[in-house]
């Protein structure tokens, strides 16, 4: 069975390759030095945060749902409805939160509502 990362990565490749673009190509639009975050996130290494989603969709022009989640149909795409939405995409268990980042995921939902 695949995990999630898996699933997203698989997602993340299949949209990358609809869109014409090597993984060197979307990494170098991101801004990033080289593929390999790419790659590692297409394998399902390396999980996609928060940052990185907005990124990557604007880059391949797909909504941050879509990307993570699936989500296909724009009338049916939920506009995210608090910041906690954002903030468990990132989530990773046994991680601690300090005050300082829930503010930064809370600053995140309010550019993702922009």
């Amino acid at each position: 069975m695949k995990t999630q990362f898996e699933i997203i990565g698989d997602r993340l490749k299949r949209i990358r390759e609809q869109a014409g673009l090597s993984q060197a190509q979307l990494a170098k639009l991101c801004g990033w030095a080289s593929q390999s975050r790419i790659a590692n996130y297409e394998k399902g290494a390396r999980g996609i945060g928060a940052d990185d989603a907005l990124i990557l969709s604007k880059i391949l022009k797909v909504s941050p749902g879509e990307l993570l989640f699936g989500e296909q149909s724009p009338s049916s795409r939920p506009k995210l409805s608090s910041p906690n939405t954002l903030f468990l995409v990132g989530f990773r268990p046994g991680t601690l939160l300090k005050p300082m980042a829930l503010l930064q995921w809370k600053t995140l939902y309010a550019r993702s509502q922009q």
